[in-house]
């Protein structure tokens, strides 16, 4: 119905958060909800390969298709009276994760700016608690983005201890902290923008499903693609938020990146480096980072793209979260019975593992 133009057919105008002004409101509808299939189709893929194709194939025949260009992307632009306030705000000094901010700033990647201030401990300040002993004499100054580590058994090695608290003799910790105006207007009455399936996340899926052989389309086209829409993406937000330090992009600089030697496409280790990619890409949404993980198994801490930091604790390495626990509702609850009915259901499949165990996994989270 929204690629047919009826009689009397009616737009939602106003109320239409996403696209109302856009040229073809209803074919971009069309476009998000193809783009939708394709995601749940990419999820249930190891459960059900042949039914999981079959909507793939339908989706890139159709005559309108998946979002086609970033104009088309389905996201939230927030006016300058929304989202002031929020989770976000009561969190501070949170530092980028050390192997993804290493990765960045090692490849120049554009984006980094848009995620991450750079670290405010100065080289000269870094070589004068080298001097006074108050961090070990073999640190290394990272330069302008620092990430931090993730294990917790970091907290108590000498050459590591730094990255946590405050930097000494600073009121400052040393590693980068999180751009947080890009998700929270409050920081610097920017504007903040909230991405559901964006131009670059069907790049992504396209290019993924080529490289594993699902599609006969060019992965290489569709990952270059993806990468150019995602890096302009985080430059028009970060330029709406108001981020520290903002620098536009250039083409120069996207062109840079896409031959740097790890960016540059590669066959051979194509799937990763789509995955690591669209993971970069998810960082304004998270869950979709950590349903990426769960189903891609990437970013993987036995990587060859960006190994995953090894967390562990006393030695043992903290396995993923990978569901939320379930409890049984009350037998008091109107909707005991369906609710009872699908747990069973769920509980049927080994890898389910215990109602409270957070590393279980969900239907279509196969190993």
């Amino acid at each position: 119905m929204l690629k047919s133009n009826l009689p009397n057919q009616q737009l939602y105008g106003t109320y239409d958060l996403f696209y109302h002004g856009t040229a073809n409101e209803a074919q971009n509808w069309a476009m998000a909800a193809n783009s939708l299939r394709l995601k749940i189709a990419m999820r249930m893929y190891k459960r059900k390969p042949a039914a999981a194709k079959a909507i793939i194939d339908e989706v890139l025949a159709d005559n309108v298709g998946p979002i086609n260009s970033r104009s088309a992307s389905w996201y939230f632009k927030a006016g300058s009276n929304d989202v002031n306030g929020g989770n976000w705000a009561t969190f501070a000094s949170i530092a980028g994760p050390k192997g993804m901010v290493d990765f960045m700033r090692t490849n120049s990647d554009p984006r980094i700016r848009n995620f991450y201030k750079k670290t405010a401990i100065t080289l000269t300040q870094f070589n004068a608690a080298k001097t006074a002993g108050t961090i070990p004499a073999t640190a290394t100054y990272d330069g302008d983005y620092v990430g931090r580590y993730i294990g917790a058994e970091a907290l108590n090695q000498a050459d590591k201890s730094f990255y946590f608290n405050n930097f000494p003799g600073a009121n400052i910790m040393y590693p980068s902290e999180i751009q947080l105006a890009l998700f929270n207007r409050a920081i610097n009455q920017g504007l903040v923008s909230f991405p559901i399936i964006m131009y670059a996340d069907v790049c992504f899926m396209r290019s993924e499903l080529a490289a594993r052989g699902i599609t006969t389309e060019n992965a290489e086209d569709w990952y270059k693609k993806g990468i150019e829409a995602s890096i302009r993406d985080y430059n028009e937000w970060g330029s709406d938020a108001k981020v520290v330090g903002f620098t536009a992009v250039t083409d120069a600089e996207i062109a840079a990146y896409l031959n740097m030697p790890a960016i540059k496409y590669d066959a051979a280790k194509g799937v990763e480096q789509v995955c690591v990619q669209q993971y970069i890409n998810f960082f304004k949404n998270p869950s979709e980072g950590w349903a990426l993980r769960r189903r891609t198994g990437y970013p993987s801490t036995t990587g060859v793209v960006m190994p995953f930091e090894r967390k562990t604790n006393l030695g043992n390495e903290i396995k993923m979260p990978r569901r939320w626990p379930i409890n049984v509702p009350s037998i008091s609850d109107f909707n005991y019975s369906n609710a009872k009915a699908a747990i069973e259901e769920m509980q049927k499949d080994p890898n389910f593992g215990n109602l409270t165990d957070i590393t279980g996994r969900v239907w279509w989270d196969v190993p």
